[in-house]
């Protein structure tokens, strides 16, 4: 197998979320994913998202409170702290259901992609919870 690179440049900082959205609407492939780079969760746990797309979902994503363990790089405590009260209350204000709405852990299909991440306006950090409200209320 031939890999093939391309390297995106982007107008100047405009931020995480910017650039998350830059690069999966101009990736070419048919499955896309983007992962922090601090692997907080694990790239070989990739193939379960991949799996879930195959199995017909349109969009899946990670969330490092189901297996804690299985966390490359487990974060502070103070850290999970803010994390899981910034979380609660985007559960709550935003109605999600999931209990990782930061896990920058995401695959989705192209047709997801470009219907998703053309929704997204959230360019800097926080981005991550839009994306899953954008998903939920297309769902």
């Amino acid at each position: 197998m031939r890999l093939r690179f391309r390297l995106l440049e982007n107008p100047g900082n405009r931020g995480k979320g910017y650039s998350v959205r830059n690069g999966m609407l101009n990736a070419r492939g048919d499955i896309l994913l983007f992962s922090d780079a601090d692997f907080s969760s694990p790239i070989k746990e990739s193939i379960k998202l991949i799996g879930a797309l195959e199995q017909g979902a349109d969009f899946a994503f990670g969330s490092r409170w189901l297996l804690a363990q299985s966390q490359t790089k487990r974060q502070s405590l103070l850290r999970q702290f803010v994390g899981r009260t910034y979380n609660l209350l985007l559960r709550l204000v935003l109605g999600l259901p999931y209990k990782d709405t930061q896990c920058g852990f995401k695959a989705c299909t192209r047709r997801a992609a470009e219907v998703i991440f053309t929704r997204q306006r959230i360019e800097g950090w926080g981005f991550d919870p839009e994306l899953l409200f954008i998903a939920a209320n297309l769902a």
